[in-house]
């Protein structure tokens, strides 16, 4: 496949950087734990000013925020020294900048940087888009923000071979890919759902037709769905006030037609998990009989 250069979020990504990133050790944060705490910060979402209130600041700009080593240090389990040449390193491949204000600094991400560095495949946005997903509410990251990897990627399939499967389709394929996204959920325990047809044909309805969702919509939907998996019952938007859900900020748009197709997705995922639970259980209950008969 030939090199090509992918824009997320305003600066160009590539295979050399997210290398960088990534690290085997597990029991701290790694480096992309690390960047994906970094872009939270810098996203626009947390606009808390670190220092005295009583201080003449200017406010901080989208895209920047303003913190110390010893913070990071302590919110990453890392050594002052490591937090200093990982930013080094961020720095000097044109990702951020640092500019010192006083003790502390201020982080600001290059986001009008051009930089020409080509990504080598494209499966690589998918996995830190799945990544970006699972840690949306720890660093604060915005629907908007993740579409844009989620979108980079779907932009990529015109160069893909399996476009030229007779049998391929796209909003199959993009439907098994939101499927997919359920399983880097924190409250949703069910894998393999783009191997239920079912599923795939209702979530490819969304992308069909004038009222197609965007990846925006998606993300939107998704981290609803992240809190309301938490219970046992989603709201029967049917027999409630039609702006009865229009305070939660993450579907505050959504349709009544809208809601009632992720009822119906919330429902199918809860029958999946409550079948997958009893089939566990009884092969639980056939080991240990087996085990019994043994003895």
């Amino acid at each position: 496949m030939d090199n090509k250069n992918v824009t997320l979020y305003g600066m160009e990504n590539d295979m050399a950087l997210l290398q960088f990133l990534r690290s085997k050790n597990t029991e701290r944060f790694t480096k992309l734990d690390a960047f994906c705490y970094l872009i939270g910060k810098m996203s626009g979402q947390d606009k808390a000013h670190k220092g005295d209130s009583s201080k003449d600041i200017s406010p901080l700009c989208h895209g920047e925020f303003t913190g110390s080593i010893s913070e990071l240090a302590n919110d990453w389990h890392w050594h002052r020294a490591t937090v200093r040449s990982f930013l080094d390193g961020l720095e000097s491949l044109g990702v951020i900048k640092r500019e010192l204000q006083g003790r502390d600094y201020t982080f600001i991400l290059r986001t009008h940087t051009s930089l020409s560095i080509p990504i080598i495949t494209y499966d690589t946005v998918l996995e830190v888009a799945y990544l970006l997903l699972q840690h949306w509410d720890e660093y604060n990251l915005s629907p908007k923000f993740l579409a844009a990897y989620f979108e980079a990627y779907d932009g990529t399939m015109n160069d893909e071979d399996d476009c030229c499967d007779p049998d391929w389709n796209r909003e199959d394929h993009n439907a098994k890919i939101v499927l997919e996204c359920f399983s880097h959920l924190e409250f949703s325990v069910i894998f393999n759902l783009r191997s239920d047809d079912s599923l795939v044909q209702m979530v490819a309805s969304t992308f069909k037709g004038a009222g197609q969702w965007s990846w925006t919509k998606w993300m939107q939907a998704l981290m609803y769905m992240d809190f309301v998996l938490m219970g046992e019952d989603f709201p029967d938007i049917d027999k409630s006030d039609e702006d009865s859900y229009k305070h939660n900020a993450f579907v505050c748009d959504f349709s009544k037609q809208d809601m009632r197709l992720l009822r119906e997705l919330f429902y199918k995922l809860k029958k999946m998990e409550k079948d997958d639970s009893e089939q566990t259980d009884s092969n639980h209950t056939s080991s240990s009989l087996t085990s019994q008969d043994n003895e």
